[in-house]
């Protein structure tokens, strides 16, 4: 017998607006989950910038590209809120299935966990991993069809065609993905081993590879490889000394963290991983960044011989660059002198007295090619500079190179963050030395006549400039380095 409750309970949920009701929350609710799954991973997954240039549309479908960052605070919540509302709709389901079909999802879900928090936590979207990865991800997805969607599509027009679509789409994808992946093979008659198989999977890595052979051959000893985060060099090294943490606290950020270390391989994992750690920017990519520049430009001092740094490219391409990209992974490669970073300096313009700006940089001198400047005529000018024995400035300051007219006003001006923008000042450390290399074309409307050049270091922000001693007397704010010029 029922009791009075139940019956009402009964009668109510037999009401039309009732079933109404129930009938679009059934409809909905399955939605509203898999928005909140999708809200939850595919802002991080899909890096919308890079998928936009040129074939990365392609490469993303086939499953190539990184993501665009990791989880955060909000993505998780939504995944947990969308999981939770899973199970909550799935419960009724779940109890109504027998335990064979109970104990085979269970068993499937503990294979899938441990691949899904590599996939999701380390964001190691490779084809590699779709050996356990796809098939168990498309059980689960075929059991939600099976158990929401099936029976809907297979009782309308509409939605029999849409499955069939998405059916024969998915297969289409996967099909010419596959067959790309593999056209090389069957258009060159397969490749002939394991070496060829390696450079035709990851071209970059390989690159980097080769290099540290010959290396290894030149020195005829194993080499020590500072490579942060990059996992897949022990396998082709497991002798070595390969320095390729994940940990915060070991990734390198100064020329000292590359101690005993032959080369140093920057490349993206690693950056990543510092930008997840929030290590950038840091001295170690300024050394970087100085030198891939001035190797690249091939920049010289005041002996006419390329400019050495510490951290030195080596050519990676067959064209000489220092950089290989892949699509997927970047690379350059460096050996490491620290012995540059007090290079003498020896400039045409040698300053005989000590001109300090703003406590902490000491300009040296100058050298500049032409004293005719001809207006629309490219100049080179080089300034010296050595950090004092004052701790770095906590910002990054700007330098200016103002053009005077003989009566002292400005008629041309050029500004930029030190050696090429590469180098910011809060790096700068006591007592290196430091070519900062100018390269600017004279403006075609220049007045013409006598100029003088004045030189000095600003705060880019507010624009307010440092100021300058000579030989410990207060001297303004900038230093004329040069009363010869005359405009053409």
């Amino acid at each position: 017998m029922r009791s009075i409750l139940e019956t009402r309970i009964i009668t109510l949920f037999k009401r039309p607006l009732i079933r109404d009701i129930l009938g679009f929350l059934g409809l909905t609710m399955p939605l509203l989950t898999l928005a909140l799954l999708l809200a939850g991973t595919l802002p991080t997954a899909i890096d919308r910038a890079r998928i936009a240039q040129g074939d990365n549309v392609w490469q993303w479908v086939r499953g190539d590209l990184t993501a665009a960052g990791r989880l955060g605070r909000l993505d998780w919540l939504l995944i947990a809120a969308g999981f939770g509302l899973l199970t909550w709709l799935g419960g009724g389901v779940w109890r109504g299935w027998p335990h064979a079909r109970r104990d085979t999802v269970l068993l499937l879900w503990v294979l899938l966990l441990p691949y899904g928090v590599v996939w999701f936590l380390d964001f190691s979207y490779h084809y590699r991993l779709s050996f356990a990865i796809v098939p168990l991800a498309a059980v689960q997805v075929a059991a939600l069809i099976d158990g929401w969607l099936w029976d809907w599509f297979a009782a309308h027009r509409i939605g029999r065609v849409a499955g069939s679509a998405v059916t024969i789409g998915a297969i289409a994808v996967a099909a010419a993905a596959g067959i790309q992946f593999t056209a090389r093979a069957w258009l060159d008659g397969g490749l002939p081993d394991d070496a060829a198989k390696y450079d035709a999977g990851n071209p970059a890595l390989m690159v980097v590879v080769h290099m540290l052979e010959r290396q290894s051959e030149a020195l005829g000893r194993p080499l020590v490889v500072a490579i942060p985060a990059e996992d897949r060099l022990p396998f082709f090294f497991p002798t070595w000394e390969i320095r390729n943490s994940r940990d915060a606290d070991q990734l390198p950020t100064r020329l000292e963290d590359l101690a005993g270390a032959d080369i140093f391989v920057n490349n993206a994992p690693g950056i990543f991983m510092m930008h997840l750690a929030d290590l950038l920017p840091n001295s170690l990519q300024a050394d970087a960044n100085v030198g891939t520049t001035y190797n690249w430009k091939n920049i010289t001092g005041w002996d006419g011989k390329r400019w050495p740094t510490v951290l030195q490219p080596i050519p990676l391409n067959p064209d000489g660059s220092f950089t290989v990209d892949d699509g997927n992974f970047v690379y350059t490669a460096f050996t490491i002198h620290p012995e540059a970073r007090h290079m003498p300096m020896k400039p045409g313009a040698l300053r005989k007295d000590t001109v300090i700006i703003g406590d902490f940089a000491q300009f040296v001198g100058h050298d500049i090619v032409n004293l005719e400047w001809v207006r629309g005529e490219r100049i080179i000018l080089t300034l010296y500079w050595r950090p004092t024995d004052q701790a770095p400035p906590p910002q990054d300051y700007s330098i200016y190179v103002h053009l005077l007219n003989a009566q002292g006003t400005k008629i041309a001006n050029w500004d930029g963050q030190p050696l090429l923008n590469q180098y910011p000042t809060r790096f700068w450390r006591p007592g290196e030395s430091l070519l900062d290399y100018w390269e600017f074309r004279v403006p075609k409307d220049t007045p013409t006549g006598p100029a003088s050049l004045r030189i000095g270091i600003y705060d880019p922000v507010s624009g307010e400039r440092l100021p300058v001693t000579i030989d410990g007397q207060p001297a303004g704010d900038g230093v004329t380095i040069e009363t010869r010029i005359v405009v053409k």
